[in-house]
């Protein structure tokens, strides 16, 4: 009888420069240890059950990361845990989105780790389901540093909207780093925020990133219909009283947010 094929990993490499990666702290701006935490146990259970991880419900899975990394109110901290999770998707591109909405806990960058890794251990694995590689990005590189590539990795990722290459030294020059093709128009952004009747400003959610370059964490933003959900969610734009300040909006949009 054939040895079955292993997937799983008892250890996984973490990037020295973790923490210091945009993508990580854009996410800790925006939920703080809670959402550093959440990254981690996600890449644990992806990478002990192979390259992704599914759940039957994010609602159920966010209370278990709770569960976890918290000690009192687990219901607060598990709404935290939830919404960290969609912002890993829709701000920062840690976690594929596609996958997301159909339980599956996977990106790009994850399936590249995998990869290497099951390379080096000389195991015959190959991905399948939820694949996310081309075929030749199956095959690691000599260039390639394991220990880089489980968040930095992300950099390179190739979404629907990506362009072709134009030869072998110019690999990733190509890639799209963004869903959407170009910055939104103030108009679309009055159109989005009437479609969804919010309390949204468009002409300060403009003004806003226009001044940033369209850019959370330094990293592009890859849906700016996500990021007018999140002050809508949020209530970035609105207090009972008024508006924020604009001193107030940028503490609550750049600080690390208050935890539970």
């Amino acid at each position: 009888m054939a040895r079955p094929v292993e997937t799983a990993f008892a250890y996984f490499p973490l990037d020295c420069t973790f923490f210091s990666n945009d993508k990580v702290k854009a996410l800790r701006r925006a939920y703080g240890s809670i959402g550093v935490l959440t990254y981690i146990y996600i890449l644990c259970n992806v990478y002990g059950n192979g390259y992704y991880y599914k759940v039957k419900s994010l609602n159920q899975f966010a209370y278990d990361v709770a569960e976890s990394i918290a000690n009192k109110q687990l219901e607060s901290v598990a709404a935290r845990v939830r919404e960290s999770i969609d912002y890993m998707a829709d701000g920062v591109d840690l976690i594929d989105r596609s996958c997301l909405d159909m339980g599956i806990l996977t990106s790009k960058s994850i399936q590249e780790q995998y990869s290497v890794t099951i390379a080096k251990f000389k195991r015959k694995t190959q991905i399948k389901e939820y694949n996310l590689l081309t075929p030749i990005e199956h095959l690691p590189e000599s260039t390639v540093n394991s220990e880089e590539t489980t968040v930095n990795s992300e950099e390179t990722r190739v979404n629907t909207e990506k362009t072709p290459r134009k030869g072998k030294g110019n690999r990733n020059e190509e890639i799209s780093l963004t869903r959407d093709k170009e910055p939104p128009a103030l108009e679309d952004i009055r159109t989005y925020c009437r479609q969804r009747n919010n309390a949204v400003d468009p002409q300060r959610f403009y003004d806003y990133y226009e001044a940033n370059g369209w850019k959370v964490g330094g990293q592009p933003i890859r849906d700016w219909r996500a990021m007018v959900r999140r002050w809508e969610s949020n209530g970035y734009d609105t207090v009972q009283n008024g508006k924020y300040s604009d001193e107030e909006l940028n503490a609550l949009l750049i600080n690390i947010s208050e935890e539970a």
